[in-house]
């Protein structure tokens, strides 16, 4: 099974490449951004979330993504 992580290098290795990442502005204190480095709205974001949700027919909420995020981010020594 391929990780998110993976997909999303596969899936961006070109815009890496290209050297993109080093001319965008940095986003200060901002966890998540739009693919035009924008940080995300809370509408936008719920609005792509519930696009995914019923494309994947899986019954979750974003209050169990959050959990998860949590649980990894713990299980990877995070703790700040």
């Amino acid at each position: 099974m391929t990780t998110i992580l993976e997909t999303i290098k596969v899936r961006y290795a070109w815009v890496m490449a290209a050297g993109w990442p080093e001319k965008r502005k940095p986003l200060a204190d901002t966890i998540l951004s739009t693919s035009r480095w924008k940080p995300w709205t809370a509408p936008g974001f719920g609005s792509r979330f519930n696009d995914a949700k019923l494309a994947s027919e899986v019954e979750r909420n974003f209050h169990d993504l959050r959990g998860t995020c949590a649980t990894h981010c713990k299980t990877a020594g995070l703790t700040d």
